[in-house]
């Protein structure tokens, strides 16, 4: 049996449509991924630290503000 009638016959067994289907594992993958966090290396650990012993830091809550509030900065 082809893929496309793999699919096709997969998808209609849980009621869905095709692009249903598909529109469903790819959501499910991407839910399920775990994305690596890296660890900061201790040159930044401390530029970070220093700057909140400093109060040299800014909260950013939005970062397209954020951004476009720097252009109109220049």
């Amino acid at each position: 049996m082809a893929l496309k009638e793999q699919v096709e016959e997969i998808a209609k067994s849980f009621g869905y449509t095709v692009s249903a289907y598909i529109r469903h594992l790819l959501l499910s993958d991407v839910g399920e991924k775990k994305y690596p966090v890296k660890k900061m290396s201790l040159r930044t650990e401390r530029i970070v630290k220093k700057a909140l012993k400093d109060d040299k830091w800014v909260e950013i809550k939005d970062i397209d503000k954020y951004f476009k509030e720097l252009e109109h900065k220049k």
